[in-house]
């Protein structure tokens, strides 16, 4: 693997703790704080084309703190420039501060774990739908179902309620519980669930066994997707044909899907060539594992919210001929972020961590798919009434129209 492959690289649509951004691991020495006033002045004696932009900056300052209508320490105000600073650059740059900081690295490109009770939740004007149970989890042990409607937790109506506060209300100490009471068009009248909270992990990999079919839905890349895809690869190896989903997959580690395609593609083959101001950030990206056995016919599945190493993925298999590509357009993120532990308190936590963009990148014919995205192969669109919870039902026509393709000879 070339030195690219070695740096920590993730590459995604937008930065949560559930689905990440790429980012490479760089760490800078932080300045002693005896210099510090010493490194300003430097800086400013070095550039003193920059005095009147600072001059302009300390102005801004004090107006914000003299008269904004609500009241702002020294020290948020100063956040708040930095902040501005990088997110201005481009959408997918971002400086994280405090604890914001310490929670981005503690799941850093692993499966997400918390304590709940292992669903996702949307609210739909004053309802509130699951989308999702994650597998193994106090809700699905429990028997609630993507599609299920919550009308109360702990015996409160959540109709006026927000999903973060729904989600507030249902998260807790592992081993306490929580009533939730919800209707389905699967019983007559609602029904009450007592759930115990329990450790959960978000898994990076689903697997659904649809007969002659396999279904992998890939949710985002980590550094345990590639093991997930190998075992899913051996359970459904001897199937007739595989639908590899990656709707709504914002994307993840680059070292991750670099090896799942090789799992289809085998080694030495190139995936991405990365371009970048830095020479170290100018590179070509191969496979460096051996090919596995598959189905031999195998669908992608995309969407508009597939993005970045979802692209790549889907991308490649398009350009290797492994697999038809199916669904709409993809999002178009054709650039990687890297981070930088840029400063440290006093108790030695991480306090400022930022995530820059310093590469574009390009698929392995030199196609960049920035704004444009991936096309598929068979362009399909969801019905117009169809809803996120309705994914591997007879009303996902993108599914339906992937299994028509696997079951023609």
């Amino acid at each position: 693997m070339r030195k690219i492959s070695r740096l920590f690289v993730v590459l995604a649509l937008i930065f949560s703790l559930t689905q990440g951004i790429a980012f490479a691991q760089v760490t800078l020495v932080p300045v002693d704080p005896q210099d510090k006033k010493q490194e300003i002045l430097g800086f400013l004696e070095a550039h003193p084309e920059l005095i009147t932009k600072f001059h302009d900056l300390i102005s801004i300052f004090y107006g914000i703190e003299n008269t904004y209508v609500d009241e702002k320490s020294k020290e948020e105000i100063a956040d708040l420039a930095m902040k501005g600073m990088v997110s201005g650059l481009d959408p997918y740059s971002r400086l994280m501060i405090g604890q914001e900081a310490i929670d981005a690295t503690k799941s850093f490109g692993t499966e997400d774990k918390y304590v709940g009770v292992g669903m996702s939740i949307m609210k739909l004007g004053r309802e509130c739908v699951i989308t999702s149970v994650f597998k193994n989890s106090p809700a699905q042990k429990a028997g609630l179902e993507p599609g299920d409607f919550i009308l109360k937790v702990d015996k409160r109506d959540v109709s006026d309620l927000s999903s973060s506060e729904i989600v507030n209300m249902v998260k807790g100490d592992a081993g306490t519980a929580v009533y939730i009471e919800v209707t389905s068009k699967r019983f007559q009248k609602p029904r009450t669930f007592l759930l115990t909270r329990a450790n959960v992990i978000y898994a990076s990999v689903d697997t659904t066994d649809l007969g002659k079919y396999g279904y992998v839905k890939i949710n985002h890349f980590v550094e345990e997707t590639p093991n997930r895809i190998k075992e899913a690869l051996e359970q459904f190896r001897d199937k007739k044909g595989l639908v590899l989903d990656l709707r709504d997959n914002p994307g993840g580690l680059v070292v991750s899907v670099n090896e799942i395609i090789g799992f289809f593609v085998g080694k030495g083959q190139t995936t991405i060539i990365t371009k970048g101001r830095m020479e170290q950030f100018n590179d070509e990206l191969k496979t460096d594992v051996e090919r596995n056995k598959y189905p031999a016919k195998v669908v992608v599945l995309v969407n508009n919210f597939s993005a970045s190493a979802s692209e790549i993925l889907a991308g490649n298999l398009q350009y290797y001929k492994v697999a038809k590509v199916l669904g709409v357009r993809t999002f178009g993120k054709a650039v990687g972020q890297s981070t930088w532990t840029v400063a440290y308190d006093d108790k030695g936590n991480i306090r400022l961590f930022l995530a820059l963009t310093t590469f574009r990148y390009f698929l392995p014919d030199g196609r960049s798919i920035s704004d444009t995205g991936v096309v598929p192969d068979a362009e399909v669109e969801q019905p117009e009434n169809f809803r996120i919870y309705q994914y591997g039902t007879k009303k996902d026509r993108q599914l339906q129209e992937a299994i028509k393709f696997l079951k023609k000879k």
